[in-house]
């Protein structure tokens, strides 16, 4: 049974959002409706694929969040830095902003990616039924893993190593957001609990990780009731228009590297493109600059070389011969649909991971950004872009990601472990 009535929550950058997204889409394609408690700057996008958009906090672009909080983009103190000065104080705000959405729309089901701490505690008081969503695989911060968590980890850390980064991430996570959080908690009637962050997450009806099991499949040690549903990609970017101009660049030569920081790492890196065409200087090579924002893009560029602000990546990724990029989780999850082999420079968050994890599959090769010059930039390009055996890793996951949907993974998990009694019945708590 699906349910008819979904609410979803995210905050964050569009990465965030739009796998939120593609699940509320899904919902709305087999009947049902859906709803996005997020950051307003967000409700066009959310419009466009016909998710109602109920507002949470002031409209800021992700440049202007960015900006006015470059500490949030640190390689080793971000996660950390967003965690006490921006998840943890606006708790109760959001907590009371779901309690009320819930009152006003009725859910059969919150749907909330994992950051989004106190969505779970206002679902608890309405009796809803929870379903909690990791975008990346380190999220679920499980020591059995293989996880490279800070910038200093190679891509295969021992067991060892692992287990002393989670210990050290449970106690310095505890320490500085644990008072807030259990301040909001007691306000909300609630008892207080240790490490919340990780009570978070064994904690609900239902644990999503939004992507293929061929990059992680679940394993002992993941939070109770968790599934791979596959990555769960936004249809409605397949309608967004390629600009002419672009099409005509890519129609006029060899196929080209794709350049991009995504849409939150490139406003903490503003130079970083014109040391890219530094990079490329004489090599021969075309690039495409996706600069996240026209005034990031070099100017006074030679034929090879074009940059736009944003592009479509479900199609001009396939059209390309190298991407090179930040490491986000849905970067890299395009990259390998399209079959097309990544040099990733992580910065920050997750992205040491997620670059791990790639480089493991034989799809990427690995510069963590901090350590990016042109001249280390130039070698990685030209060895990735000649190197015939991650073309071919990176053709073979293609292959077994062909025909994954996680949106509709998601949906049928959503149906098979919130129990129809549940939705019917909304007893005075959740017991799944």
């Amino acid at each position: 049974m699906t349910p008819a009535r979904m609410l979803l929550v995210a905050l964050g950058s569009h990465g965030d959002i739009r796998p939120l997204l593609a699940i509320g889409a899904e919902a709305i394609r087999r009947g049902g409706t859906a709803a996005i408690l997020t950051n307003p700057h967000f409700e066009p996008e959310a419009a466009s694929c016909g998710v109602r958009c109920i507002p949470f906090g002031p409209r800021e672009s992700v440049r202007a969040w960015v900006s006015h909080r470059p500490a949030t983009m640190h390689a080793m103190h971000g996660p950390l830095t967003v965690l006490r000065d921006i998840i943890a104080p606006r708790t109760p705000a959001l907590a009371e902003a779901v309690r009320s959405a819930i009152d006003a729309l009725a859910p059969d089901v919150v749907v909330a990616h994992q950051a989004c701490i106190g969505a779970r505690w206002a679902t608890e008081l309405a009796g809803v039924p929870f379903v909690d969503c990791a975008l990346s695989p380190c999220v679920w911060m499980n020591p059995r893993d293989t996880l490279s968590l800070t910038p200093w980890r190679d891509s295969t850390p021992t067991p060892r190593a692992v287990r002393f980064d989670v210990w050290v991430g449970r106690r310095l996570t505890g320490w500085l957001t644990d008072g807030t959080l259990n301040r909001a908690r007691r306000s909300l009637g609630l008892k207080p609990v240790r490490h919340v962050w990780f009570e978070e997450l064994g904690a609900a009806c239902l644990h999503l990780g939004l992507w293929s099991s061929a990059v992680r499949p679940v394993m002992l040690g993941d939070p109770p009731r968790a599934c791979a549903t596959g990555f769960a990609r936004l249809e409605t970017a397949d309608d967004e228009p390629m600009e002419a101009r672009l099409r005509r660049f890519l129609d006029d030569g060899a196929p080209p590297l794709v350049v991009t920081l995504g849409t939150a790492v490139s406003h903490a890196h503003p130079r970083f493109h014109a040391m890219v065409v530094d990079a490329l200087a004489d090599t021969g090579l075309r690039a495409v600059l996706v600069t996240g924002d026209d005034d990031y893009s070099p100017r006074g560029l030679p034929r090879s070389i074009m940059a736009t602000s944003r592009a479509p990546f479900r199609s001009l990724f396939p059209r390309s011969r190298l991407v090179v990029h930040h490491g986000g989780i849905g970067t890299c999850a395009e990259a390998m649909f399209a079959g097309v082999p990544s040099l990733i420079l992580p910065a920050s968050h997750d992205q040491f991971d997620n670059a791990a994890r790639c480089r493991r599959l034989g799809v990427a090769e690995t510069l963590p950004l901090a350590r990016a010059t042109a001249r280390r930039l130039r070698r990685g390009i030209i060895d990735a872009t000649n190197d015939t055996s991650l073309h071919a890793h990176a053709g073979g996951m293609s292959r077994r990601l062909e025909g994954e949907s996680g949106a509709a993974a998601a949906v049928d998990a959503i149906a098979a472990y919130v129990p129809a009694t549940l939705i019917r019945e909304r007893p005075p708590a959740c017991r799944c």
